[in-house]
């Protein structure tokens, strides 16, 4: 599916979501794309990076998508016409700030009718955290995409947030008792640096599992 969704169409299909969502980031290649294709978000990386993936390539990967799937693309410190214009080419849902963005910066994204999601490399102040403008929050470690996480012990925030860093399909269940809305998983979800399409689809069945025990409670 190509076709970029605005931001209150994303929020609405985010909101009828059960919860905890999950979001599959870094996809490069076909393989990786159609093992994620049931996942809540499915995430490409337009910064530097090994796992950066030109808007157009990311269009083609797209184009198979399930429209029940929010993409985001994934940029640091670009500037609001670049990211607009990868978004554009590349049919992206929402945009995943994770470098040291103003919060102007949001509200410009905020005006083209862009859904952003705001990284903080942890540990960050509660209050900083609380009071950004961004749709929905993501905490992460210090290094993304690492592979490390940090103290979720820590955490202390009330609003609605993604966990990142270190995640994979061993230690799920254990982040599940800190009550994100969701997870974001990267190297979890990789053998030897490339994503593995059988973690994928592990990952993704925990999740649902994670989802119905939710529902049940």
């Amino acid at each position: 599916m190509n076709g970029r969704r605005d931001r209150k169409t994303v929020a609405r299909i985010l909101e009828n979501k059960k919860k905890p969502l999950i979001k599959i980031c870094g996809l490069t290649d076909s393989r990786a794309a159609a093992a994620a294709v049931d996942a809540d978000f499915s995430g490409f990386v337009f910064a530097k990076s090994r796992r950066q993936i030109a808007p157009e390539a990311a269009a083609e990967l797209l184009s198979e998508a399930d429209p029940d799937t929010i993409s985001v693309g994934v940029f640091v410190d670009e500037s609001t016409r670049e990211i607009l214009r990868s978004i554009e080419i590349a049919g992206i849902d929402a945009v995943q700030l994770h470098g040291n963005e103003p919060d102007d910066q949001i509200e410009e994204l905020h005006s083209a009718g862009i859904y952003v999601i705001r990284a903080f490399r942890m540990p960050v102040p509660s209050e900083q955290i609380e009071r950004s403008p961004a749709d929905l929050v993501l905490l992460d470690s210090g290094k993304p995409g690492s592979g490390h996480s940090f103290d979720w012990k820590n955490i202390a925030i009330k609003r609605d947030y993604l966990l990142a860093g270190g995640l994979s399909a061993e230690n799920l269940e254990q982040a599940e008792k800190y009550g994100p809305a969701g997870f974001d998983i990267s190297s979890g979800a990789e053998t030897y640096g490339i994503k593995d399409p059988d973690k994928i689809k592990e990952i993704l069945q925990i999740g649902n599992e994670l989802k119905q025990r939710r529902e049940a409670a």
